[in-house]
């Protein structure tokens, strides 16, 4: 299974980047890239600590254990509440 997700920020719906997952059933793989309109403003800023601005990849992979990824369990959880604050 592959899935891109454009991520937004605000009501104004402001391109912040694109995450990118896949799933073969025993391996998971995330990437997420900020967009270049996202990079170039002057307020631009990262949406969590391990997620610095970059023109490069954020990528991620781990296998799957009882249904649930190895190493994206933290991240997942750690995103989430960057993205909610």
């Amino acid at each position: 299974m592959r899935r891109r997700i454009g991520v937004v920020l605000g009501q104004g719906m402001h391109p912040v980047g694109e995450l990118q997952f896949e799933d073969d059933g025993t391996r998971q793989f995330s990437a997420f890239r900020y967009a270049q309109s996202w990079l170039e403003q002057s307020g631009a800023f990262a949406l969590a600590p391990d997620l610095p601005l970059s023109e490069a990849p954020h990528v991620r992979s781990g296998r799957q254990r009882a249904g649930v990824c190895d190493k994206d369990v933290a991240l997942r959880a750690g995103s989430r509440a960057s993205l909610a604050g």
